[in-house]
């Protein structure tokens, strides 16, 4: 037998499709937090914010395999009758949906926000005991421990206006609640490790595993090029690398969708609201 010509390596990475999921409630936990920090407002909402990705892996829902012409590959149903198939699941690849929220430094946030949604339905907000109702209560979850939470968050299908994929129908997340107690009990664990990254104390093992690329939307892109980045505590860990391209002062409508267009006029109000709160002397909402 002669030698080889030369080495080879096994790749992991089965070709794959991401099919558009039906509208409606899908289980999931919370996979990833990334703190983007200060990011460019937008032209109907000129006031810079500062924004986190939080990332959802669905706990039933797959990447499927494809052949070599792109193609899915079909297989039986394991719960239906002979010769009813469906599209194989690369069971190591769960679906991930993104959503980017608006918050305040100190954990603030308006009850028709987002972010306050989202927290209600991981049950990160102080819970008051209530003995006659048989509630024990808790204290308000730090940010990190809502990692590998449970939730349902809500997908719908829209089209996309703009770009490479302009007219393309895809799905998005619009809306979060909470997992039964029961179904908890049967939700099955993360099976991607979780990522937990804080401006305030950056983890440059953790930043530089980020998605990067040319991509101005790309996650470490955001960072890099954000209002507050240089001089932050990660600039200095970079090295304080030579500045950034400027990001523009504002982004366009288009980079605004109507779901962050309505989280920054819920923040907006949120803001008033607590500034009138301060002005009679009263206690805002907690923080988380």
């Amino acid at each position: 037998m002669a030698l080889f010509n030369a080495p080879t390596q096994a790749s992991n990475k089965i070709p794959s499709a991401a099919p558009l999921l039906e509208a409606g409630g899908y289980p999931a936990r919370v996979v990833r937090i990334v703190d983007l920090g200060k990011q460019p407002g937008s032209v109907k909402y000129p006031q810079p914010v500062f924004k986190m990705l939080v990332t959802f892996e669905l706990l039933e829902e797959y990447m499927k395999e494809v052949d070599g012409e792109g193609k899915i590959i079909m297989v039986q149903d394991p719960d239906e009758d002979a010769g009813v198939m469906m599209a194989k699941n690369i069971e190591d690849k769960p679906r991930w949906f993104d959503f980017e929220f608006t918050y305040n430094t100190d954990g603030f946030m308006g009850d028709n926000s987002h972010i306050y949604k989202f927290m209600k339905a991981v049950d990160a907000l102080q819970v008051a005991p209530n003995l006659e109702q048989g509630i024990v209560g808790h204290e308000a979850k730090a940010l990190k421990d809502l990692l590998g939470e449970p939730l349902v968050v809500g997908l719908v299908q829209y089209t996309k206006s703009s770009g490479k994929n302009a007219g393309k129908v895809d799905n998005k997340v619009a809306t979060f609640s909470p997992m039964k107690k029961k179904d908890q009990k049967d939700a099955r664990p993360l099976i991607n490790p979780t990522v937990y990254f804080d401006m305030g104390e950056p983890d440059l093992e953790v930043f530089n595993k980020l998605p990067g690329g040319d991509s101005d939307w790309a996650v470490k892109n955001r960072i890099t090029k954000g209002i507050d980045f240089v001089g932050s505590k990660l600039h200095q860990l970079l090295g304080g690398a030579p500045e950034p391209k400027a990001a523009p002062n504002q982004a366009t409508e288009e980079q605004v969708d109507a779901a962050m267009q309505a989280e920054l006029a819920a923040q907006a109000e949120a803001r008033a609201a607590r500034e009138a709160q301060n002005a009679e002397g009263q206690q805002p909402n907690d923080p988380f």
